[in-house]
């Protein structure tokens, strides 16, 4: 190619392989301005926002930073970053927020102690509103439904009297969720105990009008319970034991760290509580670690929580960390850009950023991912990559303890 200096054949490698720094920017900032609260917690959803502002850091024009100039510009960007990290929290926190912002520059550490009080607070006297796993008895109006709750209802609702003893309310106004005519609760309702007698002695039983959680019903209400954190742990044990189905391990690995691994031939992970369609393997693979010890691969699955979405992963129990294999990232259509204290992962297609994390520096130099969604699209060279992989009877992998 007639590079006959390192410099030359940097800079060709620089133009030929370095991402357009315009675009990925743009696609940062679009996901900057996608940001919402929504159902995360207050430290879940701040754990999200440095992840952003450290891409847009090392995409923004580079700066001496220790000049006048920068040291007061900096400022401003914390106290800009800060107001909009408080106006993307839910609206319940809006009495709070307005305190925070009438008193001016407020470090973000003293925020953050304020928002964690006040959602204590909030959530303690009920005020703030959480997805709910069992729906509660409403009243019942004289349409009908168009269309079925997303769960089943309990039985009784714990309601120990009528609905027309209620105050200010009559028997008059009572409407039957059996018949639907007024005049009578379900309780009292004689055309569902003609119903009902007919069918015993029928033999053929009458549906009840609160139907039993179902297994779809249970998968349900178990992503539910996934998305809306620990306040939702109790119930879900509850309604879980109630259905006779068993309860599964806490998953570990939405808490825990994902490394970014070059030496890694494919995804890896100990926790098979958050991998989803596992499947077996064809034929048995290894997994041959830097200190000489085989460790077996059980299965490969699907990892899918509020953080991450990424298919084939391959379960291996006795593994001490999670990895993210830049192999099999590349081979997903992706890029992966190492930067001096932060990776990213970019769709080699469409530009778009679909993952980020941060380098610690105290973990030996490593590039951990906060977050990571592969496009669906890329899982078919994947899928072939793991297929090849797993044609060999024993597979070095190398990776660090």
């Amino acid at each position: 190619m007639g590079l006959g200096t390192v410099a030359a054949m940097w800079s060709y490698l620089c133009q030929r392989y370095q991402p357009s720094g315009d675009a990925l920017y743009l696609s940062v900032v679009r996901q900057e301005h996608a940001l919402q609260q929504g159902d995360s917690s207050v430290d879940e959803f701040y754990s999200q926002c440095p992840a952003i502002w450290r891409q847009l850091d090392s995409l923004r024009t580079i700066v001496c930073g220790t000049c006048r100039c920068c040291q007061t510009t900096r400022p401003d960007l914390e106290f800009q970053r800060v107001h909009e990290f408080l106006s993307r929290l839910r609206s319940e926190f809006e009495p709070r927020r307005a305190h925070l912002l009438a008193r001016g520059r407020v470090p973000i550490s003293e925020i953050l102690a304020e928002l964690r009080a006040e959602e204590t607070r909030l959530r303690s006297a009920g005020l703030l509103l959480v997805p709910s796993v069992l729906a509660a008895r409403a009243p019942v109006s004289s349409a009908r439904l168009t269309a079925p709750p997303l769960l089943p209802t309990p039985p009784g609702g714990g309601v120990s009297r009528p609905p027309y003893a209620e105050k200010g309310t009559s028997r008059r106004d009572t409407v039957s969720g059996y018949c639907s005519r007024p005049g009578h609760p379900e309780s009292d309702c004689r055309q569902k105990k003609r119903d009902q007698r007919r069918s015993s002695s029928s033999g053929t039983p009458v549906s009840s009008s609160t139907p039993s959680l179902t297994d779809q019903d249970i998968v349900r209400l178990k992503r539910l319970l996934a998305s809306s954190g620990s306040s939702s742990t109790a119930s879900a044990a509850a309604v879980t034991a109630s259905s006779s189905s068993p309860s599964p391990a806490s998953t570990q690995s939405g808490t825990s760290s994902w490394v970014l691994d070059s030496g890694a031939s494919f995804h890896m992970s100990s926790d098979s509580s958050a991998l989803s369609s596992l499947r077996p393997l064809d034929s048995p693979v290894n997994v041959l670690t830097a200190d000489g010890t085989s460790l077996p691969i059980a299965s490969r699955g699907i990892l899918s929580t509020h953080s991450f979405s990424v298919p084939s992963v391959s379960h291996v129990p006795r593994l001490t960390m999670n990895l993210f294999s830049a192999a099999q990232l590349t081979d997903s259509g992706c890029r992966v850009i190492l930067d001096t204290n932060s990776c990213s992962i970019q769709d080699r297609r469409t530009k778009a950023l679909v993952g980020a994390g941060p380098r610690r520096r105290e973990s030996e130099g490593l590039w951990e991912v906060d977050w990571l969604c592969v496009p669906s699209a890329a899982t078919t060279s994947a899928s072939s990559h793991a297929l090849a992989a797993s044609s060999s009877a024993s597979f070095q992998q190398w990776y660090g303890l």
